[in-house]
């Protein structure tokens, strides 16, 4: 087995996916087992008053059927509801009650993972670190290579 590359992008991916894994396995132990599965990548996409079905085909990068298909299990568990928009051509997608709770454990489960990295780090270099991270997002959104 090789090393691993070494470059400023695998180390984003180990982070990234180290909280990740973090917070999947605290949603499970909350009683949210859907943060298991390809179809939680949806929900933040929701906003918190709802959004367009269609917008988040497009933000997802996913086809209106994939999107259909998780939106179509998601509201078989009771986590989110759709309601025609104003024109009656377009559905508005919007957390229900139970759907809104979790939101809630989910909030609470991000504020206990940027605590331990507080604690980790300490307060000085975790907030260096957010404002790095979004300084580097923001310079390679819409970027073209080279």
């Amino acid at each position: 087995m090789t090393d691993p590359p070494d470059h400023l992008g695998w180390d984003l991916a180990r982070a990234a996916a180290a909280w990740q894994r973090r917070f999947v396995a605290a949603m499970m132990a909350q009683g949210w087992p859907v943060f298991a599965e390809a179809r939680a990548a949806i929900l933040p996409h929701i906003g918190r008053s709802g959004t367009p079905q269609a917008a988040l085909a497009q933000a997802l990068g996913m086809s209106k059927q994939a999107v259909q298909k998780h939106l179509d299990a998601l509201e078989r568990d009771g986590l989110i509801r759709r309601t025609a928009m104003d024109d009656g051509r377009q559905r508005r997608v919007a957390f229900t009650e139970a759907g809104a709770a979790m939101i809630r454990d989910a909030d609470r489960v991000k504020a206990a993972l940027d605590a331990d990295i507080v604690r980790g780090l300490g307060a000085e270099r975790s907030n260096a670190l957010r404002a790095t991270l979004k300084a580097a997002a923001e310079s390679l959104e819409g970027r073209q290579l080279g």
